[in-house]
């Protein structure tokens, strides 16, 4: 078993013991040797029985930095859901380049909400994190059962006040799961997203 594999099998006890997981995103991450240039997406957009709250870690030490932050995704349905928990997309990649393969993928990301008089602007927030896991691979992905959480460590830029100069801004957490079926063909690598559900925080001040 790789270091990978053996990190993710300790999540699940830790998980079964009465815990709940927490997946620190804020390291280097193993990358794909075959990113995607291309691709394509779709789905149907329903609403995860997913509660998403965030909250700040460590503060950014200046206003270009990226804080540490901590997204809580619980299960608020009736009924296990399945979730990737592994940062590292490598790690699933084929040797054989021809050859496909299917990701379950777990987008976890912020947005600034603001209203100035009647208008609405919705900003994306850089940083985030990307989670993983294939069903081949039964360690790298956890059935969360009703009630229970996963806690996502990662790195974010919080709005700084001067970019909303009167302005009232209210931050909020996204999740959006999707599965993504890869293939190479010659040089080129693509990928096919198939949304599979969101969702979102509900909005508050600045974490």
């Amino acid at each position: 078993m790789n270091t990978a594999a053996a990190t993710l099998f300790v999540c699940l006890i830790v998980l079964s013991i009465g815990q709940d997981i927490t997946v620190d995103a804020t390291s280097a991450v193993h990358s794909r040797r075959r990113e995607p240039t291309s691709g394509s997406g779709g789905g149907i957009g329903r609403k995860l029985p997913l509660a998403v709250s965030i909250e700040t870690r460590e503060a950014a030490s200046n206003d270009s930095a990226r804080a540490k932050v901590e997204f809580i995704i619980t299960n608020s349905g009736n009924s296990n859901i399945e979730l990737p928990i592994s940062p590292n997309p490598g790690d699933f990649e084929p040797d054989d380049p021809r050859k496909p393969y299917t990701l379950l993928v777990l987008n976890a990301f912020l947005t600034a909400d603001t209203e100035k008089g009647p208008e609405f602007n919705e900003a994306m927030l850089a940083g985030g994190a990307y989670l993983y896991g294939e069903r081949s691979s039964p360690s790298s992905i956890v059935k969360l059962p009703p009630g229970r959480s996963i806690h996502i460590l990662a790195f974010a830029a919080l709005p700084r006040h001067q970019q909303f100069v009167g302005s009232a801004v209210k931050v909020v957490a996204h999740v959006e799961l999707s599965q993504e079926t890869v293939a190479t063909s010659g040089p080129s690598t693509s990928a096919q997203t198939v949304e599979i559900g969101s969702a979102s925080s509900e909005p508050g001040r600045r974490p």
